[in-house]
């Protein structure tokens, strides 16, 4: 039973909406009017839009149905029929009341009665966009009978909406890209024209070929509708291979898009951009200046240096500069080319100022111009990022100088033997000098001269006395040694004098020739000839003496005198007697040369045996060559001469006479061996003595040459009477005591006095000195060079002077020398070392200049730092100076040392010889340095800068007398004071000094090119003398950043109100270093603001300014104020308060004064007076001169 109820029941509920339907269109048969319909169809989004998208949430469906029955609805309700993929939105059902327009709930519906139904719908986001139908199924009761009735309709679902991305603009954050630009920024404006907003995109760009990266990626972009974003691509890389022009990328855009309703889909956008890649920009290279390194360059130089200073006058920053300076055919390089290259790297800005180079260029021209010169600059540009290449070409000229004869003749002389002479027939290689002057303004580094001489002079040798350089203004000797013909006219010849030079102009040479005519003066030779006379005759041995007849071997002298002014040489004498009886066994005597005013004599030999007493009569034939000047000329001439011989009357004999005694070599000192003692004696007999034979007996201790106490020697003959003869013995000295010592002396001669002769033994006692060796060499003083040493300094030199007081010659003399410690040899590192001297000698030169010399120093201490000694020698009276090398170790204290020296040297005897000296050396210590420091960086920012110097002394000394020089290398910054007294400056000191630096703005009015920013170099020179007295510099440099600052200085402001107007002016200085631009003056008072435009005032410049304007008076205060903007474009002010003084107009009345006064009158009558007397006096006069007319017509 109940299974049947329920088929039954089951099968209602399928047929019940057939039954409906039937119904309702049994009602729309039946009853009266059209049922119901659709009047509005609401499909818009969550968003108020009307378009729905697949995806779309809590979209709006509003429906405006009539009802068009003639009755009135009640229970209505209207449920939707959804296709698929539609779905009542969260919260809400497909079901749903009627309401009215005012959103009120609707229980009635009354006839012809518009009502609405609204359903939230979502849509899925699978569908596709299209129509799609919807059925709305209405259920309502009419007159209690329930009805349903079905309505459909069509809605849209449209497609997502397309990315619609506009590029606006896109363009080079540089705003010109070139090839090989790097690091370049791209930005693209892109606006979102489209209806959807782009939540998340991802934007790539892809560059075309020859841009480097080739792909960027951006991610995050998000854009509302017309919305506009900017995309900014940097680091891109433009390769150098890359033409100028148009190049195109592809922007892709992929996104999250979502619609006004929030809709997200995904969306994708591309285009193609260009890229313009520009033409570089042509370099703007100026040539300020050309020219040549050395100030004068002749048409024929070599290894001349060119100089081009150009300037970059283009904003392109030139990085490398290849330069080819193509030269002409009258020019070339040192290696026979046409072309000079020089390369050049570093930054060359805006403005940037370089010189270029080209070395050693030979020059051989015949012009005074050196054209065609062309210089070709291959460079390198930097330029917003870009690096590119290009060349440029430039032509130019330079001015040579053509060389005139700059060496003149300034005198000649003539020389021989280096003494002043004259040219003589016959004369051999005499000297002609010749002394150039260079007249010049460059040196003459070379001269080669030669020399063509007339017929008759013979060159020997020509040679300049120096050949080092001859400066401007300086001369130069030629020696030019001839030979002159024998047979030679005297008179005046003319050579000429042929010059090749090398002439320097800084590094250039000239090479170049010059002929001089030179004059060669024969001088007569009759002017030089002696005047020999003979102007005694006597007999004798070298004095008068007494002859007599029937003697053997006498000597006839003759003395002959030269008179003339020059010397007689080679002079011969010949003798001859008238007499038979005489016999000359010695007639002709050579006597050599006779100077002028000089007596010779000549001594004959004559055998008397066959004389007898009276008046001897010779002829005497004397011949001699003038050889003064290198000349050879004979002459002579004969003379009778007369002598007395005489009968004998007798002599007494006197013997022998030792007048002195004493060693060749003084002094001798003990252990002397082989040392000469000399006994000088005079012949007091008549006659010679025809040989001595000497012997010495010796004290003790005296050896002679085989260790016996006697010693022998013989003195050949003849011995004149009245001669001085020495006696030499070789003795040994042992080790005796310094004293005087007694010696016998036996001598055995024969005297010459005819026949058998005769034989004497004499005896004389003579002493023998020996000196004491041990103050021989003392020790006078010992400096240290250069400097004050201290503990701890190495390679320091000390000079240890010394004085030989004995020893008339030392040789090869060294020092073993023993340091103290602390002290030790540079070379061996121990204090024990040998010395040679480095100087020996007396003091022939002053001390350099830079060595202070201290009391007491008689040595040339720059010979012995700068020269090697040439000998180990030295004689009496000899300074002595050891330079000792030595290493001052740091354990030593400061104070006074002994050094031992044993000077080792061969006396004058031949006999080593060694002496111990102690010397002293002091050490005071020194500063080791002096550190001068200061801020990394210096600005120099205001008119007064302040900057502390501070200096940090380390060492054991102290420093004396200090001075610190401060000075700029332009005086575009000057210091407060360029030179500081410091006085003394101790060890461990730190010394800080204040200094102010000024900025001088009157420089960049004078200087030839304006400085407004840059470093500046500031030179710092500090003085100061150490323990001994030395001076020492210390030199350095800093660097001072110039910024350009403005600042103004407003005077002579004068502010007055009058009748109304306000007027106030002044005048404005800039004393800074920069420029300010666009100067605007405001004057504020009362309220009101008046200005005028002043513009842009460089720096040191000054300008006036005037500002009028109406107001009423409102007391004396206001305010002027500056306004200007600096280089940077950034707005500065200056703020003044001003006093406004107020002038009163004050009306004059002045009272009407009487046309005439009492004086006046006064004056008009005198006046009066004295013209009335005057018409009257006229008048007279004219009567009277009328009736002399009348009467002399009578």
């Amino acid at each position: 039973m109940y299974r049947g109820l329920l088929a039954l029941l089951l099968i209602i509920l399928i047929l019940q909406p057939m039954v409906l339907e039937l119904t309702v269109l049994e009602i729309y048969g039946s009853e009266g009017g059209n049922g119901l319909s659709i009047e509005y169809i609401g499909w818009y989004s969550s968003a108020g839009t009307s378009r729905i998208y697949p995806g779309s949430r809590r979209t709006n469906l509003l429906l405006e149905i009539r009802n068009n029955y003639n009755y009135s609805l009640s229970d209505l309700i209207g449920c939707l029929i959804l296709p698929k993929g539609f779905s009542p939105s969260m919260g809400s059902g497909l079901c749903t009341e009627p309401m009215a327009t005012n959103g009120s709930y609707l229980q009635i519906i009354p006839s012809n009665y518009v009502f609405q139904l609204g359903y939230l719908i979502d849509i899925n986001d699978s569908i596709s966009p299209g129509q799609y139908n919807i059925s709305v199924k209405i259920s309502y009761t009419l007159n209690s009978t329930y009805f349903e009735e079905y309505l459909s309709f069509n809605v849209t679902i449209s497609e997502y909406p397309p990315l619609d991305i506009e590029v606006i603009d896109y363009y080079w954050e540089l705003e010109e890209v070139y090839p090989s630009t790097t690091s370049a920024s791209l930005t693209i404006l892109i606006k979102n024209n489209g209806e959807s907003t782009i939540s998340n995109g991802i934007v790539r760009l892809y560059l075309p070929e020859g841009f480097e990266p080739n792909k960027y990626t951006i991610t995050g972009l998000r854009l509302s509708p017309n919305e506009v974003s900017s995309l900014t691509f940097t680091g891109v890389d433009i390769k150098p291979s890359t033409s100028p022009g148009s190049h195109y990328g592809y922007l892709e855009i992929n996104a999250t898009t979502s619609t006004e309703d929030g809709v997200e889909y995904e969306g994708y956008w591309s285009t193609n951009i260009e890229l313009v890649i520009s033409y570089p920009p042509e370099p703007s290279v100026e040539i300020i200046d050309t020219g040549f390194r050395e100030k004068i360059v002749y048409n024929e130089s070599m290894l001349v240096d060119i100089y081009v200073t150009i300037k970059n006058n283009g904003l392109p920053t030139i990085t490398h500069i290849l330069a080819h300076l193509y030269l002409p055919d009258d020019a070339k390089t040192l290696d026979n080319r046409s072309l000079s290259i020089m390369t050049y790297e570093g930054q060359i800005g805006y403005g940037d100022i370089i010189t270029l180079t080209f070395n050693d260029i030979n020059i051989t021209s015949n012009d005074s111009i050196l054209e065609n010169l062309v210089l070709k600059l291959d460079m390198i540009m930097n330029y917003r990022g870009a690096r590119y290449n290009v060349s440029k070409v430039y032509s130019f000229a330079l001015n040579l100088t053509k060389y005139t004869n700059y060496l003149r003749l300034a005198s000649i002389r003539w020389l021989y033997n280096g003494q002043p002479a004259v040219a003589l027939p016959s004369s051999r290689n005499i000297e002609m000098q010749i002394v150039l002057v260079n007249y010049g303004p460059r040196t003459i580094r070379t001269v080669v001269p030669s020399i063509e001489l007339p017929e008759g002079i013979n060159l020997r040798d020509i040679s300049l006395q120096s050949y080092e350089s001859i400066p401007s203004g300086e001369t130069a000797t030629l020696s030019i040694k001839l030979d002159i013909s024998d047979d030679l006219e005297p008179g005046s010849y003319l050579s000429k004098l042929t010059l090749n030079l090398i002439i320097s102009s800084d590094n250039a040479l000239l090479f170049t020739r010059q002929d001089i005519m030179i004059p060669i003066t024969i001088a007569d030779p009759n002017d030089y000839i002696p005047i020999l006379d003979i102007v005694n005759a006597y007999w004798g041995r070298g004095s008068p003496q007494q002859v007599y007849p029937g003697e053997r071997l006498v000597p006839l002298y003759i003395e002959v005198y030269n008179y003339g002014r020059y010397t007689a040489s080679n002079v011969i004498t010949n003798i001859s007697c008238y007499n038979d009886s005489i016999s000359i066994i010695e007639d002709t005597i050579p006597l050599g040369d006779i100077d002028p005013g000089e007596l010779t004599t000549a001594s004959y030999t004559l055998d008397l045996r066959n004389a007898s007493q009276g008046i001897l009569r010779f002829n005497v034939k004397i011949s001699y060559v003038l050889t003064i000047y290198g000349s050879y000329l004979k002459r002579e001439f004969s003379k009778e001469i007369t002598v007395e011989l005489q009968e004998f009357e007798g002599l007494l004999s006197k013997g022998l006479e030792v007048i002195s005694y004493s060693w060749t070599d003084q002094p001798v000192f003990p252990n002397t061996e082989n040392v000469t003692y000399r006994v000088s004696i005079v012949n007091r007999n008549p006659f010679n003595i025809q040989g001595l034979k000497a012997t010495l007996k010796l004290p003790t201790g005296f050896y002679g040459l085989y260790k016996n106490d006697t010693v022998e020697t013989y003195v050949q003959g003849p011995i004149q009477s009245m001669q001085e003869f020495q006696i030499d013995f070789k003795i040994t000295v042992g080790n005796v005591e310094p004293g005087l010592y007694n010696a016998k002396l036996y001598v055995d001669y024969i005297l010459a006095t005819g026949g058998p002769s005769k034989r004497i033994l004499e005896e004389y006692n003579v002493l023998i000195h020996i000196n004491d060796p041990r103050h021989s060499i003392i020790f006078i003083d010992s400096y240290w060079l250069y400097q004050s040493p201290e503990p701890g300094k190495y390679g320091q030199y000390l000079a240890v002077v010394l004085r030989n007081n004995l020893f008339p010659s030392m040789s090869g003399i060294y020092a073993e020398v023993k340091l103290p410690d602390g002290i030790v040899f540079t070379h061996t590192n121990s204090s024990h070392g040998k010395l040679y001297p480095s100087y020996t000698g007396v003091q022939i030169t002053p001390l350099p200049s830079d060595i202070f010399k201290l009391g007491g120093l008689p040595i040339n201490i720059e010979s012995i730092i700068q020269q090697a000694p040439t000998q180990t020698t030295a004689s009496k009276g000899d300074f002595i100076v050891f330079t000792i090398p030595v290493n001052i170790i740091d354990n030593i204290s400061i104070g006074i040392y002994n050094i031992s020296l044993k000077i080792f040297f061969i006396d004058h005897t031949s006999n080593e010889r060694s002496i111990d000296v102690t010397a002293r050396a002091s050490i005071f210590g020194n500063i080791k340095y002096i550190d001068i420091s200061l801020p990394r960086r210096i600005y120099i920012k205001d008119l007064v800068n302040d900057v502390n110097l501070t200096l940090n002394v380390t060492g054991y000394g102290n420093a004396y007398n200090a001075y610190l020089i401060i000075y700029p290398s332009i005086p575009i910054v000057l210091p407060s004071k360029s030179l500081y007294y410091l006085g003394n400056l101790e060890s461990g000191e730190t010394r800080i000094i204040n200094m102010s630096l000024y900025y001088n703005p009157l420089y960049t009015a004078s200087a030839p090119s304006i400085i407004r920013y840059g470093t500046i170099p500031l030179f710092i020179a500090l003085s100061y003398t150490d323990e001994l007295g030395y001076s020492h510099f210390i030199n350095t440099s800093i660097s001072l950043i110039l910024h350009p600052f403005i600042k103004l200085n407003v005077h002579d402001i004068k502010a007055v109100y009058r009748d109304g107007n306000v007027k106030i002016s002044g005048t404005i200085l800039n004393i800074g270093s920069a420029t300010a631009e666009r100067i605007v003056a405001y004057f504020m008072y009362n309220g009101k603001n008046a200005s005028t435009f002043i513009g842009d005032l460089d720096p040191g410049s000054e300008t006036t300014f005037s500002i009028e304007t109406s107001s009423e008076y409102s007391g004396s205060n206001g305010f002027l104020e500056i306004v200007y903007a600096d280089s940077y474009d950034q707005t500065h002010k200056i703020r003044i308060p001003i006093t406004v003084e107020y002038e009163e107009i004050t009306e004059v009345t002045e009272t009407p004064k009487p046309i005439l006064g009492t004086t006046e009158y006064i004056v008009i009558g005198i006046v009066a007076l004295f013209l009335a007397v005057a018409v009257y006096i006229m008048y007279r006069m004219m009567k009277q001169h009328e009736k002399r007319l009348k009467e002399i017509q009578v």
